[in-house]
């Protein structure tokens, strides 16, 4: 039953993708299951703090968590990479990408809703306080309990399709099984301190080996966000981050 199910979830998320608005832009999606009692969500709720909740506070009934990934195209990568504002072609695919999640999400819902099952789906950005900056629900974090990657240095999850894309969650009351989760380390600072590349590229060094400055990085969306200002819905993205080095794109 939890495997047929899952199999099926996965089936309905990269079909629905391949018919997306956003499939110019990204790649087919990876899939990956947690369970909502999983003691990782106590720790991510402790470590990033409010607004931050935890799977149950959001739907009370959710017993499986749906994570899915949508990687961006090598020429949407290499796009955003040097000095300068965002490029068009990531704002455009950071755009259209979300509004493809959002609609994955609420479909997948939905297709849950009528089997009987509980479902609730998570939005896909902009979640989040204005004064601390923090998200009430981190997909990354989700998307780590399921064992579709590891943070890097950037502070983005790097999965085997690399850190550049965009992701979704959907909470349901259905039991699913639980992805493994990866023991091998992706970002290469993080093993030998070799790579800094993100580090190197942020505009606004925000980032840092021992922290990240959220409001510095905000600032900065901000500046991109008056440039393309004739952008709807906003225009508040930079990345440049998360398409410096080598984890930003990959193959298998």
């Amino acid at each position: 039953m939890e495997r047929g199910l899952a199999q099926a979830i996965e089936e309905f998320i990269r079909d629905k993708a391949a018919r997306s608005g956003g499939r110019e832009y990204s790649r087919p999606p990876l899939v990956g299951f947690s369970d909502a009692g999983d003691p990782m969500y106590d720790e991510v709720v402790r470590i990033v703090g409010p607004p931050n909740r935890h799977p149950r506070e959001i739907m009370p009934s959710a017993r499986g968590i749906v994570s899915f990934f949508v990687p961006f195209r090598k020429e949407v990568v290499d796009s955003n990479r040097g000095p300068g504002p965002v490029s068009e072609t990531w704002l455009s695919s950071y755009l259209a990408v979300n509004e493809a999640i959002n609609d994955i999400s609420r479909s997948l819902a939905s297709l849950l809703a009528s089997q009987g099952l509980e479902a609730s789906a998570a939005p896909a950005t902009h979640d989040f306080d204005l004064e601390t900056l923090k998200a009430g629900w981190s997909h990354r974090s989700a998307a780590l309990v399921a064992g579709l990657g590891r943070f890097g240095l950037n502070r983005m999850l790097i999965t085997r399709l690399g850190c550049a894309g965009r992701y979704g969650t959907v909470f349901t009351s259905a039991v699913l099984p639980r992805g493994s989760r990866p023991s091998e380390e992706p970002c290469r600072f993080r093993r030998d301190g070799g790579c800094r590349a993100c580090l190197k590229a942020c505009p606004v060094s925000s980032l840092g080996a021992d922290g990240f400055d959220r409001f510095k990085c905000h600032g900065r969306l901000q500046a991109n966000k008056e440039l393309f200002a004739d952008h709807t819905p906003s225009g508040d993205v930079c990345g440049k981050c998360v398409v410096a080095g080598p984890c930003a794109y990959r193959e298998i």
